[in-house]
């Protein structure tokens, strides 16, 4: 039902209308809340929803603001620091690479990713305290930087083929860390990206990979 489920002062409610197997979740600084929608088996696309109504949910405030034909999925979304109007979208599948949206998700377009060894992107990332430096995780292809808003990307060297998750340090730009994608270690760095040390190492016997970090 739609009975707010919870203990003490921390409730949950069932958003009514919301998009189906939302695998990615970020709401934006004034409060908007982006999900991502993955196809159902007889479908052939994935898409972003957006969301401006209550906390409390309000069925007809959620709206699709972008469709990409022959995705398989948006794996990650990732809000600008500071601008509720900057989004961007990782995206798997026939379509994929990353989408960017300036205008709070009204319009979109993607960004150059010619130079990813593959351009199925699983993870993307931005710099808190400048936000034309984004990062991005290919499928099997490490991490790659842009310093201008994607128009150019460097790829740096990281201690995995295969990036799940991002994070970069609200306070301190400089430090990173990747959730490794073929095991279970959790890589840091301090000097932006330069050079990776294991912060977390899990049992292989008893765990696979690290699959996501906030």
């Amino acid at each position: 039902g739609d009975e707010p489920l919870g203990l003490g002062e921390n409730f949950w409610f069932n958003m009514l209308r919301s998009p189906d197997y939302a695998y990615a979740i970020e709401t934006a600084p004034d409060g908007t809340l982006y999900a991502s929608y993955s196809p159902k088996k007889f479908e052939d696309y994935a898409a972003v929803w957006r969301y401006r109504g209550t906390p409390e949910g309000e069925p007809d405030a959620w709206e699709e603001v972008l469709r990409i034909p022959g995705a398989t999925g948006v794996s990650d979304i990732t809000v600008g620091p500071g601008s509720p109007f900057t989004v961007y979208a990782g995206v798997t599948g026939e379509e994929p690479g990353v989408w960017a949206s300036t205008d709070g998700g009204d319009t979109w377009d993607t960004l150059h990713t010619d130079g990813f060894g593959f351009v199925t992107v699983h993870a993307v990332a931005i710099d808190p305290h400048h936000p034309t430096v984004i990062f991005a995780a290919p499928w099997g292809d490490g991490l790659y930087r842009t310093i201008d808003a994607g128009e150019t990307w460097d790829r740096l060297e990281v201690p995995t083929i295969s990036v799940a998750a991002i994070v970069v340090d609200r306070n301190e730009s400089n430090h990173l860390l990747i959730g490794d994608r073929t095991r279970p270690v959790v890589w840091e760095s301090w000097d932006s990206g330069t050079t990776w040390n294991p912060l977390i190492e899990f049992d292989d016997a008893a765990h696979y990979r690290v699959m996501a970090l906030a």
